[in-house]
């Protein structure tokens, strides 16, 4: 999806936002099982709904929280904010961090039963709403940046185009942390089962990491904008990035 853009820039946002709350509503429509990533646009996004009731509607983590410790942001505050758009709907989380070093650790979570239950309902999601992010949005949380090389021991930075469903990939859509994956929810094979996978990009700054993703086949729907779009092609004519 490719929203025509105005000259004034001002407002063109605005109308991204109402733009994807209309197709993901669309989409949330026909479906049961519904996971939710985390950012501030997404949130913003979900405050753009139009209030509704659909009965047997879940909203769910798919992957631990992102530890980003400010409002809007969460998984779990955007989940909240989905829930609270739809009368009858309820909400899942995963109370564990988006990253576990540990591989024994990881393991054992995903047995405890709350966790367990919530990954089981997200194996059925019918529709999955995330964004790209970069290795920058990584680095910038203290946590993460700090034990870097406990996430992510053998990654070289320079050939990470961006970052979905908190993996990094290379501009040819390569992912660049399986056999050594550390992120706590579903596998990569297990996101490819969900039947619409929508990805976000709000801006084309992320123009690069749009461009890994779309490679990767990691969306079967992309949100964007026309000047998204335009970048987008530019680079891909010049590979340029």
């Amino acid at each position: 999806y490719i929203m025509k853009e105005k000259p004034d820039s001002i407002t063109n946002e605005d109308t991204l936002v109402s733009f994807t709350a209309k197709v993901m509503q669309d989409l949330i429509a026909s479906a049961h099982v519904v996971g939710i990533s985390w950012g501030t646009f997404l949130y913003r996004v979900l405050d753009a709904f139009s209030q509704s009731d659909q009965r047997n509607l879940v909203f769910t983590q798919f992957v631990g929280e992102a530890s980003k410790r400010r409002m809007y942001t969460e998984s779990s505050s955007l989940l909240q904010k989905a829930a609270s758009k739809y009368n009858s709907a309820v909400y899942l989380t995963i109370p564990a961090p988006l990253y576990v070093a540990n591989d024994s650790l990881r393991k054992d979570l995903a047995e405890e039963p709350a966790i367990k239950a919530t990954l089981r309902v997200a194996k059925k999601m019918d529709v999955v709403f995330a964004h790209v992010s970069t290795l920058s949005a990584i680095e910038a949380i203290p946590s993460w940046g700090e034990n870097f090389r406990a996430y992510f021991p053998t990654l070289k930075p320079r050939e990470v185009a961006g970052v979905g469903y908190g993996r990094p990939f290379d501009r040819q859509g390569n992912y660049l942390t399986q056999g050594n994956d550390k992120v706590f929810g579903l596998t990569l094979n297990a996101m490819k089962k969900v039947p619409h996978r929508v990805g976000v990009i709000e801006s084309d700054t992320k123009a690069a990491a749009a461009i890994g993703v779309l490679r990767a086949k990691a969306f079967t729907d992309v949100i964007m904008s026309e000047s998204s779009a335009n970048k987008i092609f530019s680079m891909i004519k010049t590979e340029n990035y």
